[in-house]
């Protein structure tokens, strides 16, 4: 996790340089030679070397609209429109990364330059007092929207993203986004409800961290995790306990106590597992609620990214 590495806000401000400037989505940062790989070909991409690997979406979309007659119709609609051509020359410079964990992507404070779309993985995101007091605040889960609300109003972020596993993205440059919002009603609703969704999502965390013990929200985070990774009887926590931690409000003292209180009523710990030998029990004692607990589905993020894929063609 001490590890930092990142891609570049401007591929071609890299590839002027030959290379030499350290390549981050929201400034310079130093990086090891052996990853300086995946950063290259973002160039490549950006200049056109790798448009066939990037192409075949656009391919297959043009294919079954000249199939059908409809080569002048905008696939985000289904409509005819003249707006349909401009749109996908917005897309045009989007890019693919794929990044190593503990690649950091942005820091508190930058201005965005891309829309971020998380094709697989996941990412923190963390914020930070000025004395330097750093908390885990939300995971962003593939597929989903990076922060739309800093890309759509230009501002800064408001806290700094890292990403804990190996993660892909999708890079709109956020100009080119904010344009498309702008002009295709689609995507400007896609955008609503993804925003909205999230939204959501940090007033059930809110709810989480004021009306629950520690017991509470470590039992029901156990619960969610064993659905989301579909085994019923144990749960295999995603990072480390001191991240989740600080994710669920409480120090790793705290999470560790409420561990250890929740073994008397229907768990076992080994390591990163979680065995539920008692999910009954375990569940009287959490109390989950359908007003708080997030779901194990929501197809938000994956109806967005499938519009924009279509937008893209």
């Amino acid at each position: 996790m001490d590890r930092r590495t990142a891609v570049t806000s401007d591929p071609r401000a890299l590839a002027g340089s030959g290379g030499s400037r350290s390549p981050r989505i929201g400034g310079a940062r130093s990086m090891p030679d052996r990853d300086r790989g995946w950063a290259k070909s973002a160039v490549d991409m950006h200049q056109g070397r790798n448009a066939p690997r990037f192409s075949r979406c656009r391919g297959r979309v043009e294919a079954q609209l000249a199939m059908r007659g409809e080569a002048n119709t905008d696939p985000g609609t289904g409509d005819s429109s003249k707006e349909a051509p401009r749109i996908r020359t917005m897309f045009q410079h989007t890019l693919e990364h794929e990044v190593p964990a503990g690649t950091i992507l942005f820091a508190q404070g930058e201005v965005p330059t891309f829309q971020i779309v998380v094709l697989s993985g996941s990412v923190q995101l963390f914020g930070r007092s000025r004395d330097g007091r750093e908390v885990l605040i939300e995971v962003v889960r593939a597929p989903d929207l990076l922060i739309p609300a800093a890309v759509v109003t230009a501002s800064p972020y408001l806290m700094q993203g890292r990403a804990p596993e190996p993660t892909r993205f999708l890079l709109i440059p956020a100009d080119a986004f904010r344009d498309a919002v702008e002009r295709n009603p689609h995507l400007a609703k896609a955008v609503l409800e993804t925003l909205a969704e999230q939204f959501r999502r940090m007033v059930r965390q809110t709810k989480n961290l004021k009306l629950r013990s520690a017991a509470e929200r470590v039992g029901c985070h156990i619960l969610v995790l064993s659905e989301r990774q579909g085994t019923p009887d144990r749960a295999i926590l995603p990072y480390e306990k001191h991240m989740i931690a600080s994710e669920l409000g409480m120090t790793r003292e705290s999470f560790s106590r409420a561990l250890k209180a929740l073994t008397k009523i229907g768990i076992g710990v080994a390591g990163q597992e979680i065995v539920i030998r008692d999910r009954a029990r375990l569940t009287a004692v959490a109390k989950p609620d359908p007003m708080i607990d997030l779901p194990a589905f929501d197809d938000t993020g994956r109806r967005t990214l499938a519009l924009i894929e279509r937008l893209k063609g």
